[in-house]
């Protein structure tokens, strides 16, 4: 059992290790030119890209919970890109998702991209990683205060190695059945 846990420890170490390295896999494909020229490093107020995984989820709880600290403000954030039909209201809602370290918390946030673009033709598939860079804004709906992201273009983002395998191999070795532990209840976070 212990010769199990080591190993465990082990691998979750080299993977973190080859993390570091992670930046020069990564490819950006621009679905919008203007927007990836429109903003500097020093325009953006609060910069989720790049940071620890607990960080940045704790981060967007934060501006969930606490969201007039954070109105018109610029934020850019990466993540999992998901839609979400609303059939009451006929529309679609298009949000980055961030997972914890571990995968099992995750925070949604909203964004509307200005313009006008169709769903699935200008959008990056569903699931790939996206980067979103906008003003925090608010809106109401049905009695409701909803916050998004107001941006100018999305930002795909394709890596030989994503964080998520990480999370998945670190959740496999904390359950401790390496490498089947979580494959069932994790897959989705195995090949991004």
């Amino acid at each position: 059992m212990k010769m199990r846990i080591l190993a465990c420890c082990i691998a979750a170490l080299l993977l973190c290790g080859c993390a570091k390295g992670q930046s020069s896999s990564r490819e950006t494909v621009v679905l919008s030119p203007s927007a990836a020229q429109s903003q500097s490093e020093d325009d953006i107020d609060v910069d989720l890209v790049g940071v620890n995984s607990n960080m940045i989820y704790a981060q967007v709880y934060e501006m969930m919970t606490r969201p007039e600290d954070y109105l018109g403000k610029t934020v850019r954030i990466e993540g999992e890109f998901k839609v979400y039909a609303n059939e009451e209201l006929n529309k679609s809602n298009y949000v980055v998702l961030i997972a914890d370290a571990l995968a099992c918390c995750q925070q949604g946030m909203e964004f509307i991209w200005k313009g006008e673009h169709k769903f699935p033709d200008d959008y990056p598939e569903p699931n790939s990683t996206v980067q979103v860079t906008g003003t925090y804004q608010s809106y109401e709906e049905n009695g409701g205060t909803y916050y998004y992201l107001e941006t100018d273009g999305i930002l795909e983002v394709k890596s030989a190695f994503s964080s998520a395998i990480l999370k998945a191999s670190f959740c496999c070795c904390v359950r401790g059945g390496w490498p089947l532990g979580c494959l069932p209840a994790r897959s989705s976070f195995l090949f991004v």
